[in-house]
């Protein structure tokens, strides 16, 4: 009786499990060693020739029955087969998610009907916000919520105190409002969209959907939401983490469980508010301690099955490699110096410099800013990337955005107006020697 017990429990209790009674090594073994068994693989995605190189990168995660992250494998632990070709073990580099540059993009899904009991509404939302305070500096996250409609919370190029603040500030449904439906699946099909449509985002991506109900008013179909997440051969699968509330009021939730489950992500269901904020924490651990695995591949235009096997766990997925051609000897000298950590990223950081800005008066006259991330925030906040202290730069002045090559600026409805060579702006491309005024502060742009 009691195993039994504890079988419908577990899925409950894992978050906890991740959380609070992670297993101790053996007397006699280094730290940071076990041995936990690989009882689940995924192979969420392979991304071929990424920024032109002949490289694949594998995003996978290798976790035991009760969805516990196994953290300490090593090239030698995982066998790979790129189209039924083995990879020599001293080609792979393998590194935990957290460990790289390569960041997470998240949507958190929260349910306001007014159905939702209030202290669930409320333990969910601060399970949220503690989610979004354990974000790193390449995480980008966006926040929906939905009950007959679904409304954008939080954008993923908000600064993150301003998604914190829309998250504290974010209330259900009054109680007296008639609910006309919830609208799930419409919500999910709306965070998918996001992800796919940005192609600056991390690759690694993933939702993570609060709910107190089944759908009952989507134009979109489970089956549509699920075929989307699943992803093909030119994009990842992004794991959908449910975290379910029931009582006797609210009843099934076996909507979202269903594509938590068939979307390879986790599912915890709770009838009880205790445990809300915790499930939050315990769906962040499981993607921050995935891994990135990499290793030199021919990029011939065509499409593959890659391969990865660790214990008796096999999981696999078809990628189209793009046409790259080339020497070989620039990709395997980039392979060894990944496996040297810290000067890895200072390589990459140096090579991924998208110019500078060049403050040309007041105090910081002179002070040159590289421009490495793809998105970097302007204004008066120390959340800020760059932070310029003045009365007259509003908290989040403006923002800089680097794609496809290009750099551009946007205004984000400042007081006091951003400019680009003299003129007022809402968003402008920077070019070489472009002269940008920030209220009273002037750079210029250079690369």
């Amino acid at each position: 009786m009691r195993g039994r017990a504890w079988a419908r429990r577990a899925p409950l209790l894992a978050p906890l499990v991740l959380l609070v009674c992670a297993p101790a090594a053996p007397a006699g073994e280094p730290e940071g060693f076990s041995l936990r068994k690989v009882e689940r693989l995924l192979l969420d995605g392979v991304r071929a020739g990424a920024e032109g190189e002949r490289m694949s990168e594998l995003y996978m995660r290798a976790e035991t029955s009760i969805g516990e992250p196994v953290d300490d494998l090593r090239p030698i632990d995982v066998a790979v087969r790129d189209d039924g070709e083995a990879i020599d073990p001293d080609d792979i580099v393998l590194r935990k998610l957290a460990a790289t540059t390569r960041g997470a993009a998240c949507v958190v899904l929260l349910d306001v009907g007014a159905d939702v009991p209030r202290e669930a509404f409320r333990r969910a939302r601060d399970g949220a916000l503690g989610f979004v305070d354990q974000l790193g500096e390449y995480d980008r996250v966006a926040v929906l919520a939905y009950a007959d409609e679904v409304r954008e919370v939080a954008a993923f190029d908000a600064p993150r105190a301003e998604t914190r603040t829309r998250l504290q500030d974010l209330r259900k449904q009054p109680s007296a409002a008639v609910p006309r439906g919830r609208r799930l699946f419409d919500a999910l099909g709306r965070a998918l969209d996001a992800i796919r449509a940005d192609h600056d985002l991390p690759w690694r991506a993933f939702i993570v959907a609060f709910a107190a109900g089944n759908d009952r008013a989507s134009a979109l179909s489970r089956d549509a939401v699920l075929a989307r997440a699943l992803g093909d051969e030119f994009s990842a699968r992004v794991p959908i983490h449910g975290i379910g509330y029931s009582d006797a009021a609210t009843g099934s939730l076996q909507d979202l469980r269903t594509l938590s489950r068939s979307s390879e992500g986790s599912f915890f269901r709770a009838t009880s508010t205790d445990y809300l904020s915790d499930f939050f924490d315990g769906v962040w651990r499981q993607m921050m301690h995935s891994y990135v695995l990499s290793y030199p591949a021919t990029m011939d235009g065509r499409t593959h099955e890659v391969e990865v096997r660790v214990d008796d766990q096999v999981a696999r997925r078809r990628a189209h490699y793009p046409k790259i051609g080339g020497p070989w000897w620039p990709w395997l000298l980039g392979v060894s110096l990944a496996g040297l950590g810290g000067a890895s990223i200072a390589l990459r950081r140096a090579h991924t410099s998208r110019g500078r800005l060049v403050f040309t008066q007041g105090p910081r006259a002179g002070e040159g800013i590289e421009l490495r991330r793809r998105t970097l925030h302007i204004g008066a906040l120390p959340d800020n990337d760059i932070v310029i202290e003045s009365a007259a730069i509003s908290r989040y002045h403006a923002t800089i955005h680097a794609r496809d090559g290009e750099v551009g600026i946007e205004d984000r409805a400042s007081r006091n107006g951003t400019f680009v060579n003299g003129r007022a702006i809402t968003t402008s491309v920077l070019r070489p020697g472009d002269r940008v005024r920030i209220a009273d502060v002037e750079l210029v742009y250079e690369r």
